[in-house]
């Protein structure tokens, strides 16, 4: 058994079954291999299994842990902190202000309530909100949430987002985001990338701010369940639609027609069992950007906000 004092500890175990038990103030605990037991203590506890080469999983509000070197560990109701290996851990917080970092590997997050932080590490990230029955408003450029259970949220090296059963705001960064709102009416905002933005259950609002957000050609972003049925929209008004005119000019649909050389036109082609959404800001009858739709649609004026 290994037993820190008063201060902020550091406790290593080794390949057999430990008991590491932090004391007071801020302690790092690092179990290994074996089945071991980790007490935190007083004050703000961490424990790690970046020495684990296989994917964990680490559940602080149940404390239930498995995986690589978590297998077989008692983690006590104490712990605040986690860090995770080298594999696609799932890491889960309690109803407290968590640190969740996943290190390597393509790592899902979920914090729960309380004020928490997220750090993806490498690979492909998530931040989950199922679950959530309150909209949250995540934005992963500015790096914070609100809202809900993302209310005091902090988030570094996050890909993607999951939203829960509110009315969700979520907003990407420059990365290729995955963005889903799940249940509500959400909106997506997908940034620069090569997006992909999934709504779910609702009348869900996609968002392009600039035309630079979503690229022409296989690189534009991509909305993977737009449903007017269910009242979504695809919302282009924060776009000046022509940069030889003055002021912010609305977009003008033309349905399928080809571009007439005059900036400001929207047009839209199905193909490949896709539709694409493109846009002519200058006039020289070439598009400026893509939106992607999978599926055929046969879009309409009021599928859009101009």
């Amino acid at each position: 058994m290994l037993l820190g004092r008063g201060g902020n500890d550091v406790l290593t175990g080794g390949a057999g079954d430990d008991t590491l038990n932090g004391g007071e103030d801020d302690d790092i605990l690092t179990g290994g291999a074996g089945s071991d037991h980790l007490i935190g203590g007083a004050g703000r506890d961490r424990i790690t299994y970046d020495d684990s080469a296989a994917a964990v999983t680490v559940n602080l509000a149940t404390r239930v842990v498995s995986g690589g070197t978590a297998q077989g560990d008692v983690i006590a109701d104490d712990i605040e902190d986690v860090i995770g290996g080298q594999g696609a851990d799932r890491l889960t917080g309690d109803g407290g202000a968590n640190l969740l970092d996943g290190r390597d590997g393509n790592d899902i997050l979920r914090g729960g309530p309380g004020a928490d932080l997220f750090s993806g590490g490498a690979g492909i990230d998530l931040v989950t909100y199922f679950g959530a029955t309150v909209g949250v408003k995540v934005n992963l450029q500015g790096g914070s949430g609100s809202d809900g259970d993302a209310q005091g949220d902090a988030y570094g090296l996050i890909e993607n987002v999951n939203g829960g059963k509110g009315g969700d705001v979520i907003a990407g960064n420059a990365e290729a985001n995955a963005l889903s709102g799940f249940e509500g009416n959400d909106i997506l905002i997908g940034g620069a990338g090569r997006d992909r933005l999934g709504g779910g259950i609702g009348a869900d609002t996609f968002v392009l701010t600039a035309t630079g957000d979503s690229v022409v050609g296989a690189d534009a972003d991509r909305i993977t369940d737009f449903s007017r049925a269910q009242g979504d929209r695809i919302d282009l008004s924060e776009i000046d639609a022509s940069t030889v005119a003055t002021g912010d000019q609305p977009f003008t649909f033309i349905g399928t027609q080809l571009y007439h050389h005059v900036a400001g036109e929207l047009r839209f082609a199905q193909s490949g069992g896709a539709t694409t959404i493109a846009g002519d800001v200058n006039g020289d009858g070439a598009s400026d950007f893509h939106i992607v739709l999978a599926g055929a649609v046969a879009l309409t004026a009021g599928d859009l906000v101009l």
